[in-house]
């Protein structure tokens, strides 16, 4: 029987690297392939002209979606601690979870800047977000590595949500509050037993959850500061501006949510009456600032 050799075509991979070092001019780029092929892959979009200036057409649209989501940010913002001050006010900031919750973050704060910062667990949760993120977008992870300088992965599938899925997702976070939920359906986290500290007498699994949850988060949240400022190829692959409203509106929405879970007096009710406050403000501010520029031109 006569053989026939087939060409296939190979899948397009793309590299998601992260740096801990100094900053990299290396932005997240298709492999492999001949470095020819390769700048003619990364032009493929082409400028176009717009007026009488040649602008690239992911360029206008990564402004668009900036000038779409700086607003929603600030409205967010706004709701958020609006929200919050109305869960002070209600004294949230008597409960165990909040103390527990505030504990865990000022620990991990001093632990960040006074102690050896575990770089190493942060780049490989990075790049398992990556990951993770790759394989529930139907796509497949070819390389995987870690080191303390900083790490990449390769995969065959390349999209907004996989590139910066890893600063706006607390993958620790999100693991230990999965351990405590599943540990709580079938143990009564909530009995206090007997502790040897003055301060808390007593003390239960639930709150030692709150204290590791503030730990989490205060590790996800310096180290995505942290490493931000070190010239990502993660955000310049979308456009370094219009990634980090993506970032910012991102978690505050996942704070928001933890301060609905948290908050016995805030609900997501409270939360959309405050945003669509928020929303009408500034639209009336904007109206007000428009007419005035208008009757100041005549």
């Amino acid at each position: 029987m006569a053989t026939r050799n087939v060409q296939r075509k190979s899948k397009r991979r793309y590299e998601f690297s992260h740096q801990c070092g100094k900053p990299s001019r290396r932005q997240n780029v298709r492999l492999p392939g001949k470095e020819r092929r390769m700048k003619r892959e990364l032009h493929v979009m082409k400028a176009e002209a717009v007026g009488a200036w040649m602008i690239p057409m992911s360029a206008v649209w990564r402004s668009i979606g900036t000038l779409i989501l700086l607003p929603l940010c600030i409205v967010t913002a706004m709701a958020f601690f609006a929200c919050f001050g109305a869960s002070m006010e209600a004294s949230f900031w008597r409960s165990s979870t909040f103390w527990f919750f505030m504990l865990g973050m000022i620990m991990w704060l001093i632990g960040f800047f006074a102690l050896e910062r575990p770089v190493y667990l942060y780049v490989w949760g990075h790049e398992a977000t990556h990951a993770l993120f790759t394989y529930c977008c139907l796509g497949k992870v070819h390389e995987f590595r870690v080191t303390r300088e900083g790490g990449h992965i390769v995969t065959d599938k390349n999209n907004l949500l996989i590139a910066l899925s890893p600063y706006f997702v607390p993958l620790y976070a999100l693991i230990l509050a999965f351990v405590f939920w599943l540990v709580g359906e079938y143990v009564d986290l909530t009995v206090r037993h007997p502790a040897p500290w003055p301060v808390f007498p007593h003390l239960s699994w639930q709150m030692l959850g709150y204290w590791a949850l503030g730990v989490a988060w205060g590790f996800h949240f310096t180290f995505t500061v942290w490493m931000i400022v070190k010239d990502q190829p993660d955000l310049k692959a979308n456009g370094t501006i219009f990634s980090l409203n993506v970032i910012v509106l991102a978690n505050l929405l996942l704070l928001s949510l933890l301060l609905i879970q948290a908050a016995p007096t805030i609900s997501w009710h409270d939360f959309g009456d405050q945003w669509m406050g928020a929303a009408r403000r500034i639209l009336n501010t904007a109206a007000t600032m428009l007419m005035t520029l208008r009757k100041m031109l005549g």
